[in-house]
């Protein structure tokens, strides 16, 4: 009764508070719908206002354009005034007549700090149109006043070029003493930095200026900046003199002496343009290239002209044609070799090679490189000594393990021509010209292919069917090999592997190596066979030797089964002396697994054993077999399990013998039994055939 009493109590006072929170939530209620009212009101009054409002706004609303309209015409006037003072001062300046070189220098520095006022308004109008009128002008005034300042400032810097004694005519270098005198590198270096300003093409056309704006056809070079176009202006002038002119050293068959002249032109002025050079373009706003980078793409656009006006005389004459190719190669190899952190660039810029890229040369250079393949393989094919096995054939980086390659002669020959088919095609600019070459040398592929198939099939079946086969046999199978070998290797390298979009499968290579590999497993079939056929007679008589009866003083059977092992090993030392060493362990393994199965079957169930006789097959087998195979395989016991299984059940004592037959005989699934003597790879049912087959008597 208290307990209910109790609860009682308690629901009576939280009935008071639900009622207290009842009357606070009404009142609440009541103040936010007395809020909502006086918003409301407020809203009207403020809709009412800017009704009456209207009228005002629409009529002040015009004037307001208008004064912000005044004002930017206030604006503009206060630059135009800016721009108009800095030409009436640059005019002033240009009208002074001063004959000291001091005052003259002085007259320029002042013209090139108020023409730095033109670009700096120049860069602030960047985001204006194009066609504005007083973006217009301004353009206008900077033009005008760069091609007044410009004939000064380059004048100026050209005689600052000779005082440092450039550009280097000799094999030394500037003389220290004339180049780093503080007042004259002082000059060099302010007027070099004038002429970066004066140089309107970054200006005006930005970053478009540095794609291609200065293509020759379809040469495509690089920006170089102004100052350094006047730096190379001199060696342009005796590189046309001397290579461009009617002079004795203007010949078509001597490209190398001018490719040989731009290289040590490169190589002379480096050490400067990095020392001296360099540090004024890195100051540089522009985003230009290092000064050597440029130095070089302005000696090969000058190169470039050169190459454009001789190589429609030379499409009518394959020597001489194929000579400036292989010139223009060399030279673009030394390049690259010499610039590797710019390898990729020199390959897509400044690419002399995509002068023969174009037609009609780039299907001359084709047919050219296709008719001296053919003449070359025609000819290595037919020597005394293409078939004679050379030591080396290729570097270590190419080729792993390459002393364990008997390699013939023709095929060394034919990968090293494949090879510079390679080395040639990779530094073509477009993938496109390049794939054309990996399909020429795809088609030599097939063509040695051929050529060795038939070669392979000339010989006379009766003496592919006779052991030992011929040594020619053996080289043609190594020299598919080889070239097999060497696809695979080539596929992992990225000139092969850009080829993907080319072709369906994996690799561009993939057809071509499933071609070799089909000619080459009908080989090493035709040598398994043949060797086997050559064993055929001796393991007739092995196996016939009347295992049953055999006795420890039975020389028949020792006679017999050393013919057959000696026969055995002979051919596998003929075919280690003959073949490369992965076909080796091909060949090897194939004819131990059946060599196996054939004694397992031919033999061990085909014949019953005595004591003596389970004792001498065990020792052949186990013994002298692996012995013969150890010598050319590692772990040969893995390639006879069977056999060496039989071998241990025909070993077993006579005890352990009978107790595994009578486990069999009751259950041929128990192969607790069998696992007790180690016997893995023969069924239940085999092993109680052999057991059958063992006798005690």
């Amino acid at each position: 009764m208290e307990t209910k009493e109790a609860q009682l109590c308690i629901t009576g006072e939280d009935m008071e508070d639900c009622e207290s929170i009842v009357s606070n939530a009404r009142v609440s209620v009541c103040d936010v719908e007395a809020s909502i009212r006086e918003l409301t009101g407020i809203k009207k009054e403020l809709i009412k206002r800017q009704t009456a409002l209207m009228p005002l706004i629409e009529k002040v609303k015009p004037k307001l354009a208008r004064l912000d309209e005044l004002k930017r015409i206030r604006d503009l006037l206060i630059r135009f005034q800016l721009v108009n003072g800095v030409h009436e001062k640059l005019e002033a300046l240009n009208n002074v007549k001063s004959s000291k070189e001091s005052e003259e220098d002085g007259q320029i520095v002042e013209s090139v700090d108020l023409y730095k006022l033109l670009i700096i308004e120049w860069k602030s109008l960047e985001k204006v149109h194009d066609d504005n009128r007083y973006k217009r002008y301004v353009k206008e005034i900077i033009a005008h006043w760069n091609r007044k300042l410009l004939g000064k400032v380059e004048q100026t810097f050209e005689a600052l070029l000779k005082d440092i004694n450039w550009p280097i005519l000799t094999s030394s270098p500037i003389n220290d003493m004339n180049y780093a005198q503080p007042d004259v590198m002082r000059r060099f270096q302010q007027y070099f930095k004038f002429l970066l300003l004066l140089d309107l093409k970054p200006l005006f056309f930005g970053k478009e200026c540095y794609q291609n704006i200065e293509a020759i056809n379809l040469f495509d070079t690089s920006y170089v900046c102004l100052p350094l176009e006047v730096m190379i202006s001199p060696l342009r002038k005796r590189f046309s003199y001397h290579f461009m002119s009617n002079l004795k050293t203007n010949q078509l068959s001597k490209p190398e002496w001018y490719f040989t002249q731009v290289m040590n032109w490169i190589k002379s002025h480096e050490d400067f343009l990095f020392k001296n050079v360099e540090p004024l373009i890195k100051e540089s706003d522009e985003e230009l290239l290092p000064a050597h980078i440029q130095f070089i793409c302005a000696l090969m656009n000058q190169v470039a002209q050169k190459m454009e006006s001789d190589l429609p005389k030379l499409l009518n004459d394959d020597r001489l044609f194929s000579h400036a190719f292989d010139e223009t190669l060399q030279f673009e190899r030394e390049l690259i070799e010499t610039y590797q952190r710019w390898s990729n660039f020199f390959r897509e810029n400044c690419n002399l090679l995509s002068l023969f890229a174009v037609e009609p040369y780039f299907k001359r250079l084709i047919l050219i490189e296709k008719r001296r393949s053919m003449e070359y393989l025609e000819s290595i094919i037919s020597t005394e000594t293409a078939w004679n096995h050379i030591i080396s054939p290729l570097d270590d980086e190419d080729l792993e393990d390459n002393e364990d390659f008997k390699v013939p002669e023709v095929a060394d020959n034919f990968i090293l021509m494949l090879q510079t088919m390679t080395e040639r095609l990779r530094y073509l600019a477009k993938i496109g010209h390049r794939y054309v070459f990996i399909d020429l040398e795809i088609k030599m592929l097939a063509d040695f292919h051929l050529r060795l198939a038939q070669l392979y099939r000339s010989l006379e079946d009766q003496v592919l069917n006779n052991w030992p086969l011929p040594s020619k046999f053996f080289s043609i199978l190594n020299a598919l090999n080889f070239v097999d070998v060497v696809l695979k290797n080539w596929k992992s390298h990225e000139i092969f592997g850009e080829m993907s979009e080319f072709t369906t499968k994996d690799s561009i290579l993939d057809e071509t190596t499933e071609t070799y590999e089909h000619l080459i497993n009908e080989m090493l079939k035709r040598t398994i066979a043949s060797i086997e056929t050559s064993l055929n007679e001796g393991f007739i008589k092995y196996s016939n030797l009347g295992w049953h009866i055999l006795s420890p003083s039975d020389d028949n059977h020792q006679y017999t089964s050393y013919r057959l092992l000696y026969a055995m090993a002979k051919s596998l030392e003929l075919l280690r002396r003959r073949l490369s060493k992965n076909l080796l362990e091909e060949i090897i393994i194939t004819l131990a697994k059946n060599l196996n199965k054939r004694i397992l079957d031919k033999l061990i169930f085909k014949n019953h054993f005595n004591k003596e006789g389970s004792k001498q097959i065990n020792q052949d087998l186990s013994a002298h077999l692996c012995s013969v195979f150890r010598a050319y395989i590692n772990k040969p016991e893995d390639y006879f399990n069977e056999i060496l299984d039989a071998c241990k059940i025909l070993a077993l004592s006579r005890e352990n013998h009978l107790k595994l037959k009578k486990s069999l005989q009751n259950d041929l699934n128990d192969k607790g039994e069998l696992s007790k003597v180690s016997i893995n790879s023969l069924s239940p049912e085999q092993v109680l055939d052999i057991l059958i087959r063992k006798r005690f008597a």
